[in-house]
């Protein structure tokens, strides 16, 4: 009787060691699903935050708070990304930012899917907007586009962005090669090693001029940036591209080409002083260049003897 009573006492503590565990486990799957909703809807309300403010800091405030909340979801970035060029610059600090999100995270977002999406928007942010300290509306287009390189690089390695976005997926290789050629061409130029450069450099000048027209056509500032970005080129490299073995009706077909567009696109006049860059006076200035880079291209070629000035 006392081994009966015994076996079932050491019942009874194993029944109850088990209710007791199951109790546990059933409690923390609970708190952890709750803790998740929780944090989920906190997430949620960041955004929704973020979405409705009207005063830029506490815009910003919002997105960084979901991105601490929860890093691995694409709203938050695309939504930092596009308030940070309500003002139409993207500071240093905000770079610096954005850089350290993206790198602590970076396994995070491979696993989503989305760490080629992220870095192909940051590389536009860097490409048009970068603001490295100037003061001034002087922009240092080369320093935003060599700045813009490593993330087209690696938006343009995986599949996801591709996948995602067939054309994004073709523009980060475009920019990733014109970016590519601004931060290597003085090297190349040093070791002697340019002369294949500039034809490549050339047909990503029209491919990036056409993509833009057909996926950016309501953005002004683009725009320009963009047909600021091949005017220039043209005017710094025509005899490289006549060397290259570019026509001058190539040449001016191009420029002619950019030229109307340049005359044909609207731009808003800003009023008052401006402390950041728009569209209405990139236009002045690239509308500036035009005679000189015209100018540029007939004295690079002799016409009447069939050679090009070296």
């Amino acid at each position: 009787d006392l081994k009966n009573i015994s076996n079932h006492s050491f019942i009874k503590k194993i029944s109850s060691c088990f209710l007791l565990s199951a109790v546990m486990i059933v409690g923390g799957v609970f708190s952890s699903l709750h803790y998740r909703t929780l944090h989920e809807a906190s997430y949620e309300q960041y955004i929704n935050k973020a979405q409705t403010s009207s005063e830029y800091k506490r815009k910003i405030s919002h997105y960084r708070n979901a991105l601490e909340l929860n890093p691995g979801k694409i709203d938050a970035y695309t939504g930092i990304f596009e308030a940070y060029k309500e003002d139409m610059l993207f500071t240093q600090e905000e770079k610096e930012y954005i850089d350290k999100v993206i790198s602590e995270n970076s396994e995070l977002l491979r696993e989503n899917g989305i760490y080629e999406i992220i870095e192909f928007e940051a590389g536009k942010l860097c490409w048009y907007y970068l603001d490295y300290g100037s003061g001034s509306n002087n922009d240092n287009v080369t320093t935003r586009m060599t700045s813009a390189v490593s993330y087209f690089d690696k938006a343009r390695t995986g599949e996801n962005l591709r996948n995602h976005d067939e054309g994004n997926y073709q523009m980060a290789s475009i920019y990733y090669d014109i970016g590519s050629f601004y931060k290597n061409i003085q090297i190349m130029i040093l070791e002697g090693n340019d002369s294949k450069a500039y034809s490549d450099f050339w047909n990503s000048l029209r491919a990036m001029v056409e993509f833009i027209d057909d996926n950016d056509a309501n953005n002004e500032l683009v725009l320009m940036e963009t047909y600021n970005t091949a005017v220039s080129a043209q005017l710094s490299y025509a005899n490289k591209f006549a060397i290259s073995g570019i026509s001058y009706d190539e040449q001016m077909e191009f420029f002619e080409l950019l030229k109307e567009k340049i005359n044909n696109t609207p731009v808003t006049e800003p009023y008052g002083e401006q402390n950041y860059r728009n569209a209405y006076e990139l236009k002045i200035q690239v509308m500036n260049m035009l005679k000189n880079t015209e100018d540029k291209i007939k004295i690079t070629y002799n016409i009447n003897n069939n050679e090009v000035i070296k």
